[in-house]
């Protein structure tokens, strides 16, 4: 992979790729196990999923996204994968859910082809600044994702890092 070669792109993609929860965890990561009923809208009910609904479905951010003649690509952790019916709900003509049937391009081509990247805590944001990129961490949910995984990994300080923050 050649992160540092542009090709000239210059699409209005904004990529969004949050990183998945291991409290979502469930017996088997294939993308053909899906959770029941019950397991999905208990994970449409969670502050993880409710925060990213009302980011993509901001009236404010959808008029920017129509006005700026922006798309969001949305690209799941592949354990988020078996929640794929719950984010294909905040699909929109400027908010695109990227499966492989419909987006088959291998994240780093996704990387180079966007103008910016969103996302939480996925350690493609430093792919992003190397490509001189910017970045932004949407991280709703920073409390929670320090309980759950090695608070030294994720606990910088937000002014140590070259990012925007939202919280």
């Amino acid at each position: 992979d050649r992160l540092d070669d542009n090709h000239g792109s210059c699409r209005t993609e904004v990529l969004f790729c949050p990183t998945w929860r291991k409290s979502f965890e469930f017996e088997r990561w294939q993308s053909s196990h899906k959770p029941d009923e019950s397991a999905l809208a208990s994970f449409q009910q969670s502050k993880y999923y409710r925060s990213i609904a009302a980011m993509l479905s901001s009236p404010t951010l959808i008029d920017l996204l129509k006005s700026e003649e922006i798309t969001i690509v949305v690209k799941l952790h592949f354990r988020l994968m078996p929640y794929l019916k719950a984010f294909s709900q905040l699909e929109n003509p400027h908010v695109v859910i990227a499966t492989p049937e419909i987006d088959p391009r291998p994240i780093s081509r996704m990387l180079e082809d966007a103008v910016m990247l969103i996302t939480d805590y996925s350690s493609i944001m430093w792919d992003m600044a190397y490509m001189g990129k910017p970045v932004i961490c949407f991280q709703h949910d920073k409390a929670s994702i320090l309980g759950e995984r090695y608070r030294e990994q994720y606990d910088i300080s937000d002014l140590e890092l070259p990012f925007r923050f939202c919280h």
